[in-house]
């Protein structure tokens, strides 16, 4: 429950929400699908009531996605 705890104030820290449902109609980036920071923060996201990809959009992003994002 600590890691979730910990993804709930991170992504809500960084999106300048206070509670994940705020996220409803915005956009995550996640990394592959199989991590286990993606699985625990697509069940945070259940937990609030939310359906990941429908309420709340995943972008999956690879670990050369910022290097491109900063390179471009």
């Amino acid at each position: 429950m600590a890691a979730l705890r910990w993804i709930r104030a991170a992504v809500c820290a960084l999106s300048g929400t206070l509670v994940l449902a705020d996220l409803r109609g915005r956009s995550i980036g996640t990394p592959d699908p199989r991590a286990l920071s993606t699985m625990l923060g697509e069940e945070d996201l259940r937990l609030a009531g939310l359906v990941p990809g429908r309420d709340v959009q995943l972008n999956r992003c690879t670990p050369a996605g910022p290097v491109l994002a900063v390179t471009v």
